[in-house]
C-alpha cells in the first residue's frame, strides 16, 4: 500500500504533470480537485509508490519544494482547491492556528463526539445505534459492520462507556 505523505514530495515528469491537470477542474476561484479525495476532503495524487495531497503537488509545480518543516495551507479553507493563489504555507504553529481561526477544530480538553478529529461516528450514527439495537434487535457485530467500527466500540457505545454526552431516548 502507497503512503501517504504530507512532507516527502516526489520527482515530477512532464506525463506526471499533464497527468495531475487533467484532474483539476479550474474556475475563476477555487481550482477543484476531481480525482480521489481523502475522508478529510484533501485530494491525493499519486506518483509511483507515493501518494501526495494535491495542493502540496500544485505547490511544487508553481512554487518548487517546499521545506519539509513547512504545511501548505488553504486561504479558501477549501480542502479540494489546488490553486495557488489560495495556498499559502506555514509552521505546524500557522496551520493549527488557522485551523481554529476558521472554526474548524475543537482542541479543549473538551472536545466530544464528532468533534474528536479520530472519530468514526457522528451523533446521528450513535443515535442510530442505539435505535436499531433498542428496536430492530440488532446485535453488536451488526451494527460495527454497518458503520465500520469493531464490536467493542459499538459494546462500548452501548454500555454508554463513550459517547455519554449525548441525550439518547430510552
Amino acid at each position: 500500500m502507497a503512503k501517504t505523505s504530507p512532507k516527502k514530495m516526489p520527482n515530477l515528469s512532464a506525463m506526471d504533470v499533464e497527468r495531475f491537470w487533467k484532474k483539476v477542474d479550474k474556475t475563476d476561484g477555487c481550482w477543484i480537485w476531481t480525482a480521489y479525495i481523502d475522508k478529510r476532503g484533501y485530494g491525493q495524487f499519486g506518483v509511483g509508490k507515493t501518494i501526495c495531497y494535491a495542493h502540496r503537488i500544485s505547490w511544487l509545480i508553481h512554487y518548487g519544494e517546499p521545506s519539509q518543516s513547512l504545511f501548505i495551507l488553504h486561504r479558501c479553507d477549501n480542502p479540494t482547491c489546488v490553486n495557488p493563489r489560495h495556498l499559502f504555507s506555514g509552521s505546524q504553529l500557522d496551520n493549527m492556528k488557522d485551523m481554529i481561526s476558521k472554526g474548524r477544530a475543537d482542541h479543549t480538553k473538551n472536545a466530544r463526539g464528532s468533534k474528536v478529529w479520530t472519530s468514526k461516528l457522528t451523533e446521528k450514527d450513535v443515535r442510530e445505534i442505539f435505535r436499531l439495537h433498542r428496536e430492530e434487535s440488532w446485535g453488536q457485530r451488526r451494527l460495527a459492520k454497518l458503520f465500520g467500527v469493531s464490536h467493542p466500540a459499538i459494546g462500548a457505545i452501548l454500555r454508554r462507556k463513550v459517547w455519554t454526552h449525548l441525550q439518547i431516548d430510552p
